[in-house]
Order: structure tokens, then sequence, then C-alpha cells
């Protein structure tokens, strides 16, 4: 039964990934200046999403494969130092994929505030206060 599960597992791992690969969907027409800026972003995103898929659904199918049939009455081996040290190394983990992933957000919201207006524009009084302020002609 093992083996058949490393099998499925191999196969929807492979199918999926071509599925990305192949860019079967298609993303609607930029209507911004940070719109290239973004699909960039979408496409590294994907890249590293997909390389960690990938390798972790590979690796598990080949633990699978190679543990999953065996019944041979050994004893159940534990981690030294038991469930903790895996744990605290998880939670570690994922607080540094939230910290970087919020520097690369915030680089690209850093680069997004940087453009101006176009010199033919001026903001109202009203609206210069908010925080995301709409461009307003110029009344002569």
């Amino acid at each position: 039964m093992g083996k058949l599960f490393a099998v499925v597992l191999t196969i929807i791992t492979v199918v999926s990934a071509g599925l990305i690969a192949a860019h079967v969907w298609w993303l609607p027409v930029d209507i911004s200046t940070i719109g290239p800026r973004i699909d960039r972003q979408m496409d590294e995103t994907m890249v590293a999403t997909g390389i960690l898929f990938l390798s972790s659904q590979l690796i598990l199918a080949c633990v699978v494969w190679k543990f999953g049939d065996k019944r041979d009455g050994g004893k159940i081996k534990y981690f030294p130092g038991g469930s903790g040290p895996l744990i605290g190394f998880a939670i570690a983990l994922v607080g540094i994929e939230i910290l970087v992933l919020s520097f690369v957000g915030s680089k690209v919201r850093r680069k997004r505030t940087k453009s101006h207006p176009s010199s033919g524009l001026m903001l109202s009084a009203k609206e210069g206060m908010a925080s995301h302020p709409r461009p307003v002609m110029k009344i002569r």
C-alpha cells in the first residue's frame, strides 16, 4: 500500500507542476504602472513555491516508498530530545519566512510610493491629507 501511495503522490505532483509550468492561466492586463513589478514578483513567488512543493512531495514519496511496507517488528525509534526541538525549529523557520516575505513586500511598496503625479496635476487640500490622494486637474 505504501508503494502505491508513493506512485500516486508522484503522479499528482508531476501533473500539478506541469500544469503550473505550462501557464494555462492568463493574468489580466496591467492597468497600473506597477503591474509589471507585481507580475515579476508573482513569477518569483511561483518559482520558489514550486521548487519547495516539488522537493517536499518527492522526498515524501521516496520516504513512503522506502519505509511504507516494512513490517519487520522493529522497535519504534524516537527523535533525540523529543518533539520540542523539532517544533522550535519549525516555528523559527516559519518566522524567518514571514520576515523575509515582509521585506520583499515592503520593497515593492517603497518603489510604488516613490512615483509622483505628473507636473500638470495637483492635489486639493482635502485630498492631500488622505492616505491615497487622487490627482485633481489645476484650474487657471
